[in-house]
């Protein structure tokens, strides 16, 4: 029994250490983000309905957006495309308090269900500047 439990507690720690190593994460059309060694909490999201229809791709942080942002209408053509402001600090923690938390930022374009751009808008900070 002893030695059962002191090769589970070995491969646990093995497989821990191995899941907090993420190399590099690919953001489609945002390019690669730099390596990130944290608990395996930065992660590219990629989420559906029950219909399994993907909603929404997205580079996020425990439930905070920090970077590219893809969202999806039903057909599977692209509704929304932007980015979240990024964490460029290295600091991990509390970044609601420090204003890093899914504050979109930049351009960001909606289509219709065609897939047709449908309007752009521009953000700072998360509030709206420009749209057209």
């Amino acid at each position: 029994m002893k030695k059962v439990s002191i090769t589970f507690i070995l491969v646990f720690l093995f497989a821990a250490t191995y899941a907090q190593q993420i190399d590099t994460v690919q953001t489609f059309d945002f390019g690669k983000m730099p390596p990130v060694y944290f608990s395996n909490k930065v992660y590219w999201e990629r989420n559906f309905d029950s219909a399994n229809h993907l909603l929404f791709e997205a580079l996020k942080y425990n439930s905070c957006f920090i970077g590219a942002f893809i969202n999806y209408w039903n057909n599977g053509k692209v509704k929304t495309r932007g980015q979240y402001k990024e964490n460029t600090t290295g600091d991990w923690k509390g970044l609601e308090k420090r204003g890093l938390c899914s504050i979109q930022t930049g351009e960001w374009k909606t289509y219709n269900e065609s897939g047709e751009p449908d309007k752009t808008i521009i953000y700072e900070e998360g509030k709206i500047v420009k749209e057209y």
